[in-house]
């Protein structure tokens, strides 16, 4: 069965502040920023925009995961299922400075078409939750600038609940005007902008 991923993100104007505030929260802060560069996959038979799901292959230094990402099931929230099946990446090489990892080659030889990739930094913090796992990531999209966003992961029964933490947790950090594309609609928004 496939988990739920309850997500809100925000466009950041000051990050620095923005890492103040977490900490007066208390979040935790995972380390430094890791690099993640996803590649975007439309299916042969089936337009991803128009029924609003997405199949990536994410590399990052350590791994990559193949993602499926059905519809939205919410308004206020990107709330969709999530399926994530990790590859196995050989020993002493780096996924990241791989070119393609062999799973891009399969689906491109299967008929999918790559669309896009986006290549960010992101830095991941922890929020102090009773409930939840409840993750705020730090992003920066060089092409698009600073972004928050804040998840969990639940099952498909607890969504609703986990929807209304989230909320609470976007106005306690002072996160008001959410961002409903994902980084790959926002840089093709941006590309298709007459110049």
């Amino acid at each position: 069965m496939a988990d739920i991923e309850v997500e809100m993100k925000f466009s950041l104007s000051d990050v620095e502040a923005f890492r103040g505030v977490l900490l007066a929260h208390e979040a935790i802060c995972a380390g430094p920023a890791t690099t993640e560069s996803d590649e975007y996959f439309a299916h042969p038979g089936r337009d991803f925009a128009t029924t609003g799901e997405a199949l990536r292959v994410r590399s990052t230094p350590l791994e990559s995961i193949l993602t499926y990402k059905g519809p939205r099931l919410d308004q206020l929230t990107k709330t969709r299922h999530e399926i994530e099946a990790p590859l196995v990446v050989p020993m002493g090489s780096l996924a990241a400075d791989k070119s393609p990892p062999a799973i891009c080659q399969i689906l491109l030889a299967l008929g999918f078409r790559s669309v896009r990739k986006v290549v960010k930094s992101r830095q991941f913090w922890t929020l102090p939750d009773e409930e939840y796992v409840l993750v705020c990531t730090i992003d920066h999209v060089p092409e698009l600038g600073h972004f928050a966003e804040l998840e969990i992961i639940t099952e498909e029964r607890a969504w609703q609940p986990a929807r209304d933490r989230l909320l609470e947790w976007a106005a306690r950090l002072k996160l008001d005007q959410p961002e409903y594309r994902s980084y790959l609609e926002l840089l093709l928004d941006d590309e298709q902008r007459p110049s």
